[in-house]
């Protein structure tokens, strides 16, 4: 019979950090706030009245347990435990209930860590363990004792911090020690360092009083440690004279006993207590994610390593040699094969140098393997780089053979998939939301189960029975048994009925999925129990982790001066262009916002305020004619009929319109219309209402000259300048892809046509400009003094000959227009750029260069023909010439995508310059006396100039899906 409580929870009061938690197992919470916990299973014999009993609660250390504060209930009552921050960190209490002078009385418990920003709070020296700070009353000499204490937050439970000895020099400082393996205790760390005698003999031109300081390292991030005010220093100052101290060296000592247990022992049956294979079916396709056949057979030794020995260093090297790049294949091959098995690559040293310099080496050749592997396509989500320095050699022996000393610099590979500290296969899959019917379901096969020689005691034996655990909005903690080989566990996304009315929430979530303190996490997380004595030996440790993430696709459009309808005034309209051709609505101008705002209360009252009726009767009209010109859209899909992997996006699902549904987002997009209407005029409008409509129809002359500058100037130029015509939809979205991972995509699809157009023609006299001094251009490379040269003696052969004058007209014409689709991948990193006009693209690069062009070719002709007498001399001069001149331009297109922009376009003019050749000459002869003269500038040779040198032009940069910013 057994009564009692089965399990506890927590209640959802108070903040837990989710991805530090294990349902079941540990909850992590937030520093300095109160989290709650209460009963949530009781044991199937246990009475109601037994159930109402008061409740013992006991908060403990981990290992060995050891009461720290107990306390009585009632059942229906909450607990609640706080942590501060000097006690939140790696290390874990363990919180347990029961119910007292019950007989045959169950108990439950959880694992208890807290979570905070990692900082040092203050540090002193001291010549007894948590002694007074004497570093300002006393001078110590080289070779005493002297004790060490630090302060801590969010580091209790460390083992491993580096606390680097600093001299201070004035220059930076000079490292002078390294202590490794140090301990956080209770918030604090306590050492004591014997071996100052040692720093005697490092420091060059020791001075009569050195001062030194500490710098506290976190091995996982390679990063120092700061304190409140970001500094990284600490310890200021301790101080050492000149003197030796009769002592004998001893190395440093942690002087508080450590709290967190040893882990279990690896235990490893090589009986039938096993499984050999987990098979995952993905749209019903089996892809094996655990293989025993891989590995099992190549696993060598007691630390269960694969050596790979073909992979060796260069003495005091960590770069890849070209003898180990076959064996890199090989490897990269192998787990691309198995790409979900967690695996650790290690790298060793030889037994030459300190323990810290190899263990930093050792790191460095490892994280050199891990970042070859993941730029070959490996998923550095299961791969870790681990250094084991010089503690697990092949050879010992300070005089041993060079070969040898090359034998033990080698990198093995290690399937963590073994004992208490196995990792957990990590899937990422897209799912539909609750609601979505039927429910998308996760299936598993686990073939060829054996447990006959299970060394864990009854009570803890492996069985064929697999647990699931859900963690998700409806589900927190729920467990689903499972005895046969096959799983087939029901899944759903983070969406929920309130999307619709919260989907700012939801797309936060998207851009950042990372803040789950804030946000919550973007997925469900189920996490599967399959556990033997060879694989996954924890029964409360998880064998796979299925995270779903929603299958949403938000899309936007937006679209100017593109009529896909036809009007009264022009009957050309364009076809409709939708994010993957998937027709949607779009909202077109402003007018139902103007004319709620101008029947409001607030637009009636407006004629009764001076210039209110202007505004009203003015300028609302003039901004909801041109607003007509604006097509906008939001939209998202969601509950889809998924797609393939290889397949094209599916769009077929559940529409929301959210300008239609949601009147603040559509107010938000009226705004920003406006906004593009009205910001060239503003200015003038409040002028009007500060004069109180004085010279109102003064200023409205002036509004309408300021709309029409450019079209005049323009015209007087004898230009027309094309508007553009442009249509963007962009989209973000989760998708499979080939390798089976995850991705987040975000896709932008532009079409302009044209995105410049222009119509020019304008007269001109070639000698004019030859002579005019020419004003340099933003971005144009210096003047060509050669070429430059060339125009004047153009134009002083021309003058030479009595030419005055050339009349002539340049015409330019041409248009570009573009269409193109870009994905951004950020599991990748990569960009992919289609273009459907057959434009230069550069997809390594992000950039598209379009081939159409606007040219500008002018080709003149002309002819110079005259009589006279002189002195009864009749003379005829003939003078001929031909001028071509060319230029063209055209768009360079950059893409670029970061975590605080987004997905951003920038654009280029490139402008080849205008550059010309002239031929000419010029002659004369008479009847009496012939051919007078027959001249030629530069002897009858093409003269080259330039009239406008080339020069690009930045466009500016155009936000396809804007990031909100961070506060």
């Amino acid at each position: 019979m057994e009564k009692g409580i089965e399990r506890i929870k927590w209640t959802g009061e108070g903040q837990v950090a989710a991805n530090l938690s294990i349902p079941n197992v540990k909850v992590t919470i937030k520093a300095d706030q109160f989290v709650y916990f209460q009963v949530s299973e009781w044991a199937d014999d246990t009475t109601k009245e037994e159930r109402e009993k008061n409740i013992f609660w006991d908060f403990q250390t981990y290992k060995p347990r050891k009461s720290i504060l107990e306390t009585t209930r009632l059942a229906n009552q909450k607990y609640g435990i706080k942590l501060p921050k000097k006690l939140c960190g790696p290390y874990s209490y363990y919180l347990e209930a029961s119910i007292p002078n019950l007989k045959y009385s169950k108990k439950a418990g959880l694992a208890l860590g807290g979570w905070c920003e990692s900082k040092i709070i203050k540090s002193k020296w001291c010549n007894v363990i948590d002694g007074p700070d004497i570093s300002n009353s006393n001078v110590f000499s080289y070779g005493e004792t002297i004790h060490l204490n630090v302060d801590t937050e969010g580091l209790n439970g460390h083992k491993n911090l580096i606390v680097d000895i600093y001299r201070n020099n004035g220059e930076g400082g000079e490292l002078i020690k390294v202590y490794t393996s140090v301990d956080v205790n209770d918030g604090e760390i306590n050492i004591a360092i014997s071996d100052t005698f040692t720093w005697f003999g490092k420091i060059k031109e020791i001075k009569d009083v050195e001062q030194f300081y500490i710098k506290v390292k976190n091995p996982i991030t390679k990063k120092y440690i700061s304190n409140s005010n970001d500094e990284i220093i600490h310890g200021r100052f301790l101080k050492i004279k000149k003197k030796i101290a009769p002592s004998f060296p001893k190395p440093p000592t942690n002087v508080t006993a450590f709290k967190v247990g040893e882990p279990e022992k690896y235990m490893k049956n090589a009986g039938h207590c096993n499984f050999k294979k987990i098979i995952l079916y993905e749209d019903n396709e089996p892809i094996t994610i655990f293989d025993e056949g891989k590995f099992n057979q190549q696993v060598s030794g007691k630390d269960r390593f694969i050596t790979v020995k073909q992979i060796h260093y260069d003495f005091d090297k960590f770069n890849i040699r070209p003898d180990a790049k076959n064996t890199i294949d090989e490897i990269t091959k192998f787990l691309l094969e198995s790409p979900y098995l967690p695996v650790e690559i290690g790298s060793h040293t030889d037994c030459r140098g300190t323990d810290e310099y190899n263990d930093e080496l050792s790191h460095k050749r490892a994280q050199t393997i891990v970042d070859s592997l993941v730029k070959s396509g490996v998923d550095i989500g299961r791969i870790s780089a681990k250094g084991y320095g010089k503690t697990r050699l092949l050879h010992l022996g300070e005089h041993i053979s060079d070969e040898l000393h090359e034998q033990n610099r080698r990198t093995t590979l290690l399937f963590k998939v073994y004992g208490n500290n196995a990792n957990p296969i990590n899937i990422d899959i897209i799912a539909p939301s609750y609601s979505y019917s039927p429910r998308k379901k996760v299936k598993l096969k686990i073939p060829d189960q054996q447990f006959k020689a299970c060394f864990k005691d009854d009570k803890h034996k492996h069985s064929l029975s697999k647990n699931v655990i859900e963690n998700t909005q409806y589900s927190l903690n729920k467990i689903t048994p499972y005895t046969s080989d096959i799983i087939e566990h029901p899944v759903f996304s983070i969406i929920n009925s309130d999307f619709e009315n919260h989907y700012v929430k939801y797309l936060r979530k998207f851009l950042f999925p990372k803040e789950t303190i804030n946000y919550g996490d973007i997925t469900n997380d189920y996490y599967f129990y399959i556990n033997s004595c060879a694989y996954y030996s924890d029964k409360t440790r998880p064998t796979i982790h299925i995270k779903t993430y929603p299958d949403v696709v938000w899309i936007g459009h937006f679209q100017y001066n593109y009529k896909s309808k036809a009007d009264d005034n022009d009957d050309k309209k364009k076809e409709p262009y939708y994010f993957h051709d998937h027709a949607i609505e779009l909202k077109n101008g402003i007018s139902q916002e103007i004319k709620e705002l101008t029947e409001s209360l607030f637009g009636k009252l407006m004629v009764l305020i001076p210039g209110g009726w202007l505004t009203r009767d003015v300028f609302f009209p003039y901004v909801e004619k041109q607003s007509k010109f604006y097509d906008v859209g939001l939209h998202a899909i969601y509950d889809r009929a998924l797609e393939k992997k290889e397949e094209n996006l599916s769009l077929k699902g559940t529409e929301v319109d959210f300008i239609k549904t949601d009147n603040v987002t559509r107010y938000i997009v009226a705004l920003v219309i406006y906004e593009l209407v009205a910001i060239g005029i503003i200015i003038d409008l409040l002028m009007i209402y500060l004069t109180r409509g004085r010279s109102a129809e003064g200023r409205l002359v002036k509004i309408a000259k300021k709309v029409k500058k450019v079209s005049k100037y323009l015209k007087d130029a004898g230009a027309e300048l094309v508007p553009p015509s442009i249509a963007v939809n962009t989209g973000m979205y989760y998708k499979t892809q080939s390798d089976n991972r995850l991705a987040l995509i975000f896709e932008a699809n532009l079409k302009a046509d044209p995105i410049v157009a222009i119509n020019f023609e304008e007269k001109f006299d070639l000698i004019q400009m030859l002579e005019a001094k020419k004003e340099p251009v933003k971005g144009e490379k210096p003047v060509n003094k050669k070429l430059e040269d060339n125009k004047k003696l153009l134009a002083e052969g021309l003058k030479a000959v009595g030419v005055k004058e050339i009349k002539g007209s340049i015409t330019v014409v041409g248009e570009l227009a573009c269409e193109f689709n870009v994905k951004y991948n950020l599991l990748t990193n990569t960009y992919d750029i289609k273009d459907k006009l057959g434009n230069f693209i550069n997809n390594s690069e992000a950039t598209v260069v379009f081939k159409e062009q606007i040219i500008v070719t002018v080709i003149l002709n002309g002819k110079y023909k005259n009589e006279f007498k002189f002195f009864g001399i009749e003379t005829q001069v003939d003078g001929k010439f031909e001028l071509k001149l060319n230029g063209a331009a055209a768009l360079k297109t950059t893409f670029k995508h970061n975590k605080t922009d987004g997905l951003s376009m920038n654009k280029t003019l490139i402008f080849s310059g205008i550059k010309g050749t002239f031929t000419g000459s010029l002659k004369a002869k008479s009847r009496q006396l012939g051919e007078l003269f027959d001249y030629s500038p530069n002897e009858g040779k093409p003269i080259n100039f330039n009239l406008i040198e080339p020069h690009n032009i930045n466009l500016g940069t155009i936000q396809f899906f804007n990031q909100p910013k961070k506060a």
